[in-house]
């Protein structure tokens, strides 16, 4: 067998062509990683806040908020109120007579604020109300989202609170 020196060295370059693009594609995996896992996170937000609304009205039945709304969720869910993002809910009652509750949601940031808004957008809230993006709010019967904030864009960087009402 003979020994082809311009075969061998091609076999080198596309042995290193092979590693470089391995690699890259391992920087943009590396890269992309946290910010995959941040956007689960918010979509796990999500998830707990319609879960929460849906316990909270479900333990209540129509009948006024009142101080107690909080802890009767939480002992009901059987569940803590951190958020996956290391911050809290808090839930109260809102507006007159405990017709209201509210939800709010600490620990997050801007991009936290107009990601979970961006994927609420124009989708629906547990009772089938269209929902209108954040800083708007609903007109009917109350019990679609809204945000008592302005738009996200408004806020500060860090350590922004999101308050949800619902009826």
């Amino acid at each position: 067998m003979e020994y082809n020196k311009a075969s061998a060295g091609a076999t080198l370059i596309e042995t290193m062509a092979v590693i470089a693009i391995g690699g890259l594609m391992a920087f943009a995996a590396i890269r992309l990683v946290p910010q995959a896992m941040r956007d689960m996170k918010i979509s796990d937000i999500r998830g707990d806040v319609m879960n929460i609304s849906q316990k909270i009205r479900s333990l209540y039945r129509g009948e006024p908020y009142d101080e107690n709304v909080h802890s009767l969720a939480f002992t009901a869910l059987g569940t803590k109120d951190d958020n996956p993002l290391g911050g809290k809910y808090a839930i109260a009652p809102a507006g007159p007579e405990g017709k209201l509750f509210r939800i709010t949601i600490t620990g997050l940031t801007r991009q936290d604020c107009a990601n979970m808004f961006n994927g609420w957008g124009e989708t629906y809230d547990t009772n089938g109300k269209a929902m209108k993006p954040a800083g708007r709010p609903l007109a009917g019967d109350g019990s679609s989202l809204y945000t008592r904030n302005s738009k996200c864009e408004d806020m500060p960087e860090d350590d922004v609170k999101i308050t949800i009402i619902y009826k």
